[in-house]
């Protein structure tokens, strides 16, 4: 019935709207049965709906009414919109759509409940339970995968059934030499491969390299370092005779405390998505396979082995899957599913995150390994899609397996299919050949569980890649303070250094398991991404020997508890070093009460107190900071004393040499911070869950508010913002130019449609002038924002590109940044596909998340640089669909759109009609509707409110737009029982009008209805305002409870 309610109420209003041709025009052909039978209705239906306007027609094309043209079937024909299109419709409804095709801003998601719609449930209850999984296909392979694939089938048509099967089955924990175990095939010469960690050194190995985390990497903003980093540990696995480096780790650092952020390459996915690609390609071009893990939402340790992450599905593709849509990108051979459940299914089994996001939609042709022990079934698993089993066991000694000969039971009692078992054993030796591991590749010399064995051969990887070390442990310390230019240190003749962290582990280099202890540098956190340090040069033992160098004496303190020595230490001296830290890691080891998560953002072992005391009695105290992520520095950052502050972060064996260059200027700092340092901890989006029993959910309803977006969007100031370091010298940014690429193409949808050219390459091309003025060389790094318009749903600035940039005093250079078509898109829910995001993006540059150095107005319709010269661009067509109830900027009369002084009074008049008392959130949306600043709109709505007393909102307007302001103005994350109740409330207050008509209860049916099908039925009868007042609610209800589309055609002046 709602069917045959709307579709015809388009069809019959279409042909009266003008002719006029505007910007927004797509082309498309729907396959929705629903327009089909628009055609064929009965035309009895049509004289129901009075004709809003007459039509009007202009033979020049630049006035009249916008509409939308388009050919369906080989017939073009027009949707349109109604008057008073930016009054009115810029916030709702009345832009017509069909089915799965949406024209403009029409009314998917007018419930505002975006993870309502993305988890295709309600989640005020519990998450659905999943379906039986089925394989999803992705796109054919090509390149280097394709011939690795060829060979990969011609191996396993040789194979057996068990044999097959064993390519996925781990075997022989503590009893094979390495963590990971498969066993050997001789039909096909395959050896079984060895899988290793960590993403920074060969785990339970000698004579092998600590490198710098993860979040250090990140801190380089230097995409050669990323790839020379995984080059060399690429290098050291090879040397060892693994053949799959379980690494790099990518989840995104949502909770400043979790314990694992660390490994990672910090907060945002852009970033992090780099530095994945990059690492990526450099272990492969080992020969080594890469792991990308901890597939999917793996965020913190509290309850990962059973925990649900509740992720919406625009969240997850903007802000969890970029860096692992980058690693298939890289061509990486495996994948690692996590242990947690992601919206109420264990990854390993989430047919969801295995078969759709990752193996169809982002077309990875490699393998997925399960996290050890974090497989929970079998046939389930695998047709969900997982293809090998870590590390075997059901469970720990358990001598059983899911896999094995339970797998293949699981095939000839038809759970599984004969053809799953060969796209597994095909994606296995798919990797193997793609790395080109079966020829010639070194054996495994060294075990794991032993390492005085006889079979360790004890063979030295390192290389020469102490010296890439040191120069990514400089590269990534960020100055994040420099009052009087303190640092570089000139010529101090008496030095003081305090801080346990300065001096070295009182139990050895490598005396905790796993590195669970904190004591002394602290260069690497614990658990398993972890390596043997084969040597750590501590600050103090560097520091020594420099001061040796020129003449000065050291004085030291390395007690955290002894705070009267550490003043005394300090005291007199010209300069104080004091070091602090904060440790972290993996939930299977509790260090000082942290059970892999942090418990706090505080320094660890009294370091505030520390700093303080030093700080007390030497005016040129100087902070060194190695941390595991954010720690809060209030206490002691604003101290004048405290002249200087570096992050060092986690750098590895060479922490003590790396600090040393930078405090003495031989190396000028140019790391970036990954993440944001608050103020406070409560300012950050998310905190770590700690309580809670069975499946404890862990709700992402922060969305896309992540680090600095939520900062931005919340309007927190924070301590230090993401992407910010200062420098010994200082830059000049100019002459920005933005050049748009060619429009057009085809936007491809379906497997691997991320992957696509379309979406992929180069679009817009940004250049900008940089100067060092200073007196030393230095590198900056200049970053490329986007700011999207309010109304897109999208946080105020996302990172889109950057560059590392080494110049000497007085020299400049121009420096490109190109942004792709996916840079300026967003995750459209409704389409299931990437959508250009409409309206008026700004584009600027600038050396952190909130430095603005040089600003392009608007990216999407008109691109101004720096001097007010301005270069217009075109864009193709905007995405039919929005997730927003708001008609699209693009569809206005012109592409820089702005009304003028008298329309831009009429939309604030209306905007104080709806709701005279409006939240910031709400302001900022009025703002850029009626193209005027947040102050001034603001400042317009206070002297309204004294004018009419501060009364309750005046009811000028039609009620048609009561029930669509009512529903859009809640926030975004309202509970959908709260739009439905909006949407029924309206329905009951006009169903008991005394104006007009009232609805028989044989008309009705009950109230509330059962279903959206008892709706329609009132929507044949006299139209005035009771009833049109209906018509809006009904639709609106449909909306709340069913999503599909629907379509408004009337508005209250007609």
């Amino acid at each position: 019935m709602v069917l045959f309610s709307t579709i015809p109420m388009v069809a019959y209003f279409y042909p009266t709207i003008s002719s006029v041709r505007q910007v927004a025009r797509v082309n498309f052909t729907p396959t929705d049965t629903r327009f089909t039978l628009a055609c064929i209705l009965p035309i009895y239906l049509i004289p129901l709906f009075p004709r809003p306007y007459a039509a009007r027609s202009s033979s020049s094309g630049n006035s009249g009414y916008p509409y939308i043209k388009g050919t369906m079937e080989g017939k073009t024909f027009r949707i349109g919109v109604l008057k008073d299109v930016y009054q009115y419709l810029a916030h709702a409804l009345n832009c017509f759509a069909f089915g799965s095709e949406r024209i403009g801003s029409a009314a998917h998601l007018c419930s505002m409940r975006r993870d309502w719609l993305d988890w295709g449930h309600d989640p005020t209850t519990s998450a659905p339970t999943s379906s039986v999984p089925t394989t999803t296909s992705g796109p054919a392979p090509t390149g280097a995968w394709a011939t690795a694939i060829t060979k990969a089938k011609a191996a396993v048509a040789k194979l057996t059934l068990s044999e097959k099967v064993s390519l996925g089955t781990g075997v022989q924990w503590e009893k094979g030499h390495c963590v990971g175990n498969t066993p050997a095939i001789s039909s096909i010469n395959f050896p079984g491969l060895c899988l290793q960690d960590s993403p920074l050194g060969v785990r339970f190995a000698d004579k092998v390299s600590v490198f710098p985390a993860g979040v250090n990497t990140a801190a380089t903003f230097n995409r050669d370092l990323f790839r020379q980093r995984g080059a060399a540990l690429g290098a050291e696995f090879k040397g060892k005779g693994v053949n799959v480096a379980l690494g790099p780790a990518m989840n995104i650092a949502r909770v400043p405390a979790a314990g694992r952020n660390w490994e990672g390459f910090g907060a945002d996915p852009y970033l992090s998505g780099e530095a994945s690609y990059e690492t990526v390609i450099g272990i492969q071009s080992q020969g080594v396979q890469a792991c990308a893990k901890h597939y999917l939402n793996n965020e913190q340790e509290h309850f990962r082995e059973s925990s649900s992450s509740n992720v919406d599905d625009r969240t997850q593709h903007e802000i969890y899957l970029p860096p692992f849509l980058k690693a298939v990108q890289a061509g990486v051979a495996s994948f690692m599913c996590s242990y947690n459940q992601v919206n109420g299914t264990y990854a390993c089994e989430n047919n969801n995150i295995l078969n759709k996001l990752l193996k169809s939609e982002l077309g990875f042709q490699g393998y997925v390994m399960s996290d050890w022990w974090a497989t929970h079934s079998g046939a389930t698993s695998v047709n969900a899609g997982l293809d090998m089993t870590m590390p075997g066991d059901i469970s720990l000694g358990s001598g059983t397996t899911y896999f094995g000969s339970n797998l293949v039971n699981s095939v000839n009692s038809g759970q599984v299919s004969q053809s799953r078992i060969d796209d597994l054993a095909t994606r296995i030796l798919a990797a193997w050949y793609l790395v080109g591991q079966d020829s010639g590749y070194p054996a495994v010399n060294f075990d794991s569980w032993n390492i005085n064995d006889s079979f360790n051969k004890h063979i030295d990887v390192q290389g020469d890649h102490k010296t890439l070390i040191r120069t990514i442990g400089g590269a990534s310390t960020v100055l994040l303070k420099n009052k009087n230019s303190a640092l570089p240190l000139k010529t101090p003749s008496t030095i003081a250094v305090v801080g346990n962290d300065a001096g070295p582990n009182s139990k050895g280099i490598n005396g905790c398991t796993d590195r669970g202890c904190n004591d002394g540098t602290l260069a690497q956190g614990w658990g398993s991404g972890t390596a043997e340090y084969p040597y750590l040069v501590n600050p103090l033992d560097a520091i020594k020997t420099k001061a040796s160098s020129i003449g000065a004496t050291v004085t030291s303190s390395l007690s955290d508890s002894d705070i009267n020595a550490a003043a005394n230490a300090a005291r007199g001296k010209d300069v104080a070093l004091v070091f602090i830290s904060a440790d972290s890691g993996e939930g299977y080891i509790t260090v000082e009460g942290n059970a892999g998560d942090r418990n706090n953002l505080q320094a660890w072992h009294n370091g505030d107190a520390l700093v303080a005391a030093v700080a007390a009695v030497n005016k040129n105290t100087i902070v060194v900071v190695h941390t595991v992520g954010q720690i809060v520095m209030e206490p002691w950052i604003d101290h004048a004393n405290v002249t200087a502050v570096l992050w060092a972060g986690l750098q590895g064996q060479e922490a003590g040499n790396a600090v040393v260059d930078v405090l003495w200027g031989a190396v000028n700092p140019s790391g970036r911070l990954p993440y944001t340092i608050a103020k406070s901890a409560s300012d950050y989006s998310a905190s770590i869950i700690t309580s809670g029993s069975g499946i404890v959910q862990i709700p992402y309803t922060e969305g896309l508010k992540v680090d600095y977006r939520a900062f931005d969007a919340n309007g927190i100031t924070p301590r230090f913002e993401f992407g910010f370091g200062l420098s010994y010298t200082t830059f000049e940014y100019s002459n920005l130019v933005v050049t748009p690429g060619a429009s057009g193409g085809t936007q491809p949808t379906g497997p691997g449609s991320p992957l696509s050219s379309w979406l992929q390459d180069p679009w817009v091309k940004v250049t900008f002038t940089l100067k060092n003025t200073g007196a030393v060389a230095g590198t900056e790094i200049p970053q490329l924002y986007i700011s999207p318009p309010a109304s897109s749903g999208e946080p105020p600035n996302a990172l889109k590109g950057f560059e590392n940039v080494s110049l000497q005093p007085g020299a400049s250079t121009t420096v490109t940044i190109t942004l792709s078509r996916y840079d300026f898109s967003y995750w459209n829910v409704a389409g299931q596909k990437w959508s250009l995001i409409s309206g008026t993006t700004s584009v600027w540059v600038g050396s952190s998340s909130r430095s603005k150095k040089l600003t392009g107005l608007d990216a999407g319709i008109r691109i101004n640089n720096h001097r007010g010269a301005s270069t217009r661009i075109l864009l193709p067509p905007p995405p039919p669909t929005s997730v927003h109830c708001r008609l699209l900027k693009s569809m206005a009369p012109a592409n820089d759109y702005r009304p003028d002084k008298r329309e831009a009074k009429n939309m604030l008049k209306k905007a104080f009609e709806r709701n005279p008392h409006p939240s910031r959130k709400q302001m900022e949306a009025i703002s850029v509707e009626c193209g005027r600043s947040v102050e001034t709109v603001a400042k317009w709505f206070k002297q309204e409110r004294e004018k009419y007393g501060n009364e309750e909102k005046p009811q000028a307007l039609g009620s048609s737009q009561s029930i669509i302001h009512e529903v859009r103005d809640r926030d975004l994350d309202s509970p959908v029982s709260l739009v439905r109740t909006a949407s029924l409330n309206r329905l009951r207050r006009a169903n008991s009008g005394t104006s007009g008509h009232r609805a028989s209860s044989e008309q009705w049916g009950q109230f509330p209805p059962s279903s959206a099908d008892d709706i329609p039925s009132m929507a044949f009868g006299e139209l005035h305002k009771q009833q049109h007042e209906l018509h809006c609610a009904m639709a609106m209800y449909h909306l709340a409870t069913q999503g599909l589309p629907m379509s408004l055609t009337h508005d209250t002046e007609a």
